[in-house]
């Protein structure tokens, strides 16, 4: 028996649909893709690379207790409702989007935090209906704080060699992942309603 690939059709053009908060759908996809590839799920707390207690998928906040143990239902919980929160306020800052950019900002705002997200250039930019440009934003965060001292992800030096900065290579490739899933996004939002 020969495998094969099941090839999902696109919608006519014009057939996709655009709304001001993300769809239950995209929100259970995003969270998915934070649980197994970006964030993967950390039942204790511990600190990231710039020194903020951290749980679950990356989540942070005066909520998390050093030494608790998170259970996956918890974890999940606490998840959902913070992507229900950042999807209701990048609504406010951006307006309407089709489900395919949902996921995409969604994850990148999911990891620089909704007011950053709200105040950056690449909101300004998806507000004014420049998707393409927009998504040439998100490259533009390649900085790593660590102990107070900054790093640009994106020098060579940073990511290579004796001088590495641990977490640079991890920056850039989320940021490539998100931007490439942008660009592919972008498309739609031309021509969705």
């Amino acid at each position: 028996m020969t495998y094969k690939p099941v090839v999902q059709k696109e919608p006519p053009l014009g057939g996709r649909k655009k709304v001001t908060v993300m769809s239950a759908l995209a929100a259970a996809g995003l969270a998915a893709t934070l649980a197994t590839k970006s964030e993967l799920r950390k039942h204790y707390p511990y600190y990231d690379v710039a020194g903020v207690l951290t749980v679950c998928e990356g989540l942070t906040g005066d909520w998390v207790v050093k030494g608790k143990y998170y259970s996956d239902a918890e974890c999940s919980k606490r998840t959902t409702e913070y992507i229900q929160k950042m999807s209701a306020t990048m609504g406010k800052c951006v307006g309407p989007l089709t489900d395919e950019s949902w996921k995409a900002w969604g994850h990148f705002t999911y990891n620089v935090g909704t007011p950053s997200f709200c105040n950056s250039t690449a909101a300004k930019l998806l507000k004014q209906k420049k998707y393409d440009e927009a998504c040439d934003q998100m490259l533009r965060w390649d900085v790593l704080t660590i102990k107070g001292k900054k790093y640009h992800c994106s020098l060579p030096a940073n990511r290579t060699g004796k001088n590495r900065i641990n977490g640079c290579d991890g920056i850039m490739n989320r940021r490539e992942m998100e931007h490439a899933q942008c660009k592919a996004a972008a498309k739609f939002e031309y021509t969705a309603k």
